[in-house]
């Protein structure tokens, strides 16, 4: 939501509404739907743009139709409040949705003018539709399907691409050098003869290697056969059930050297730990449970806040900055440099760090765990990731709440659940592991006064993880938990951003979460529901994230 006076200039306007590259409020959503609608029209300029069979065939009027479609949509979607000249007297903010419908208009408008930019700078049209046009697309094609990450990369301009220029010995390179000859060396890396690769007259290096001449390396351990170091682990259970407890024990066995549970005495090598916790307090939770679980808290650092300075206002003055993967994975490197030698490092729970991500779209959260993956590979860390289960039924690995990528991307996924027949008994279950070989779980009880702690079982469990949660029988009647996992499931499912009611509830449904069931969950997180206008669809949002919308609330209406 845009909060502005109705007194801001057009210009500035649209720049406030377009929030185009680098805008402080730019998203991964926003990015993606100006990706979507600059490839769309770069697709449809080779497809029409090129040889054109109308006459009256005219690109400039298209290009003028496309910026009048922007300001079109600024306008449908713009909320006015009234005042002493009228309805409209002041500009306060856009209907929800707003942000997606002007970045994939602008990213159109944008498309467009790259064409006829270079239209105005070549000398050779025919060479530029049929030769630089179509290699154009291809680096277009590699951009919008490119990872979303801090430092956003604006697409390709036909006349800048590499290596395009070295073919067209008519058009003008850029910064006026004159062109270079393509060479026909392979690319670095490569040997000759039967792996000789040509270069790309696109540009594009091909980099591969010959694995006759890779040195096989072992997998490194931080928990032999479970928890692999420079990879990203999951862990997954419905609330209420210990996993911080057990993220916590795991960190303080790798703080002092411990031994691990039920491994014939294999030993964790001591090692720094980094957490990251958006749910637990630091003074009187997580410290109080580190003490109660033995941890040498020396060796353990735990990420507070992140400050960005801000130029222009009095010196010392810093806005705090939410942490998001897809942006401050480099702060977080920081942290593991503090931390050295750092082998673990907990992020609990993984949807609170997404950084408006939608958790149930697979490209968007495969996006948002590999530079999490990356960073794990570079430094040698174990990664261990929390997150929930949600109501459904079916196999274990479909019980992760959000999207299939966040087991995809996890190169072993545990749930934590109870044991039906002990409900003081919790047991870790392998889901998967792609690394070592399967093996059984373990059983935990949490025990002691005034925190408690985890305390092992010393043999373990055969039962698997389908068995305990994938195929379990259910009475008549709401399970007791019914609320507590909805209220998980809402809260995962907002973290992205306010959504409309009636999707929320369809998603809702498709997890096994009933309608009262999840109303309740809402009255119970103080979750927000209102209209942009008398008109408008109902919208839901997490309490905190953004102003109420214009219009009546939900309760109110249903009264």
């Amino acid at each position: 939501m845009v909060a502005t006076s109705r007194t801001i200039t057009e210009p500035a306007m649209a720049r406030r509404y377009d929030d185009g590259l680098g805008w402080p409020n730019a998203t991964p959503r926003k990015e993606r739907a100006y990706r979507q609608g600059f490839v769309e029209e770069a697709r449809r300029v080779l497809r029409e743009w090129v040889d054109p069979d109308d006459e009256t065939f005219d690109p400039w009027g298209e290009i003028e139709a496309a910026h009048r479609l922007r300001l079109k949509i600024r306008e449908r979607y713009t909320v006015y409040g009234p005042g002493c000249a009228g309805r409209e007297t002041y500009h306060l903010g856009y209907r929800p949705g707003h942000e997606i419908a002007a970045a994939r208009s602008r990213g159109r408008h944008h498309a467009l003018a790259y064409v006829a930019q270079s239209w105005e700078k070549a000398d050779d049209l025919d060479t530029l539709d049929h030769l630089v046009l179509p290699a154009w697309l291809m680096a277009v094609e590699q951009w919008a399907n490119g990872l979303i990450r801090s430092g956003v990369t604006p697409p390709p301009r036909p006349l800048q691409i590499e290596g395009v220029q070295a073919m067209l010995c008519g058009l003008p390179c850029a910064g006026g050098e004159p062109p270079k000859p393509a060479t026909t060396e392979p690319a670095p890396g490569l040997r000759r003869g039967s792996d000789k690769v040509e270069p790309s007259p696109f540009g594009l290096r091909v980099d591969a290697v010959c694995l006759a001449d890779v040195e096989p390396e072992r997998v490194r351990w931080l928990w032999p056969g479970r928890f692999a170091l420079g990879k990203l682990s999951l862990i997954a259970g419905q609330p209420g059930l210990g996993k911080s407890f057990l993220t916590l024990d795991m960190a303080a066995r790798v703080s002092r050297g411990d031994v691990w549970p039920c491994d014939n005495g294999a030993r964790a090598a001591p090692g720094g730990v980094v957490l990251l916790s958006a749910e637990d307090d630091i003074n009187d939770t997580i410290v109080p449970r580190l003490i109660a679980a033995g941890a040498d808290r020396s060796h353990i650092q735990a990420m507070r806040a992140l400050y960005q300075p801000q130029p222009g206002l009095e010196p010392g003055i810093e806005r705090l900055v939410p942490f998001s993967l897809l942006e401050h994975v480099p702060q977080l490197e920081e942290l593991i440099r503090h931390a050295d030698p750092c082998r673990l490092v907990v992020v609990d729970p993984v949807s609170a760090f997404l950084g408006g991500t939608d958790s149930h779209n697979n490209s968007e959260v495969r996006s948002a765990l590999s530079p999490l993956s990356d960073m794990a590979a570079r430094n040698r860390v174990a990664v261990v990731a929390v997150t929930h289960l949600n109501k459904g039924q079916g196999s274990a690995i479909n019980r992760v709440v959000g999207s299939i990528a966040f087991t995809a991307a996890a190169r072993a996924a545990y749930v934590v659940t109870r044991d039906e027949d002990d409900p003081a008994r919790r047991l870790l279950l392998p889901v998967k592991n792609n690394l070592g070989r399967d093996q059984n779980g373990f059983a935990y009880r949490l025990v002691g006064e005034p925190t408690p702690h985890v305390e092992w079982e010393p043999v373990p469990v055969v039962i698997s993880a389908d068995e305990a949660v994938g195929e379990r029988r259910h009475t008549r009647g709401p399970e007791p938990d019914a609320r507590r996992d909805a209220e998980a499931w809402l809260l995962d499912f907002l973290a992205a951003g306010p959504r409309p009611a009636r999707e929320v509830y369809a998603s809702a449904s498709d997890d096994g979460h009933t309608r009262d069931t999840i109303r309740r969950a809402k009255a119970a997180l103080g979750v927000q529901a209102a209209k942009a206008g008398y008109q408008g669809p109902w919208t839901w949002l997490l309490p905190g994230s953004g102003p109420v919308m214009i219009g009546q609330t939900e309760e109110a209406a249903n009264a």
